[in-house]
């Protein structure tokens, strides 16, 4: 039997380093449309960038939803929030060393006015995957199963098997820990690995080190040279 790496995420908008570390290290990255896309501020509608000022939570803004949305329903409030906030991201990185090599079509997928979070933010997950040069595969969670009353642990099983995984790549935060009984992978010969992460060095603008900026800091302060994944696999 061929062996399967898979990791499960959210689709966040334009999200940190950390995030493209554990889609480096598995062959299929799931990511979970079909649940709630947390109300008020969170990685799935916001993301942190360094200006000449400091740090800078930019944000998509949505329409007023219920709490049960998740991320193929949650619309995208059509304002010039887009314009706005592109002009944020030149003003920030237009010094960057690798700026010119990608902001054009960055700019492009962030000016398009996708009508659902997910849209968008599908769009730049996969600009930043090719972009550092992964070679994984996306694939939906709500096309992978139609029971949407399982949760947690089960969840995540049930979505494993679905895509036959051999090998599940989880973060080891608290909110990740939760919903890992590592005999409940054993039992299922499902391999359990922990990420190991940790922050790259690398010359970023506008003064000392901020860690957890969203990669396309890294990316426009490292091109496609950045080490950041050499050893993820």
């Amino acid at each position: 039997m061929n062996s399967l790496r898979v990791a499960i995420h959210q689709p966040n908008f334009i999200p940190w380093l950390g995030y493209f570390h554990k889609m480096s290290m598995v062959d299929v990255f799931v990511l979970l449309d079909d649940v709630q896309v947390p109300v008020g501020k969170s990685f799935a509608t916001r993301a942190l960038i360094k200006t000449n000022t400091g740090e800078l939570w930019i944000t998509v803004p949505t329409l007023n939803r219920s709490d049960k949305e998740d991320f193929r329903s949650t619309q995208i409030l059509q304002s010039n929030w887009r314009t706005k906030t592109i002009k944020t991201i030149r003003l920030a990185y237009q010094k960057a060393p690798y700026f010119n090599n990608y902001f054009d079509a960055f700019e492009k997928i962030y000016l398009t006015p996708y009508e659902y979070l997910y849209d968008l933010n599908y769009a730049l997950l996969v600009f930043v995957r090719d972009a550092l040069g992964l070679k994984t595969k996306f694939v939906s969670s709500k096309e992978l199963t139609t029971d949407t009353t399982l949760i947690g642990e089960e969840k995540i099983l049930s979505l494993l098997e679905a895509t036959h995984a051999t090998l599940y790549v989880s973060g080891k935060g608290a909110g990740s820990r939760r919903y890992i009984d590592e005999q409940h992978f054993k039992e299922r010969n499902i391999e359990l690995v922990w990420q190991e992460f940790q922050q790259p060095s690398y010359q970023q603008l506008h003064g000392p080190t901020i860690e957890n900026l969203s990669a396309v800091d890294y990316l426009f302060n490292c091109g496609p040279n950045g080490s950041a994944f050499n050893a993820s696999r």
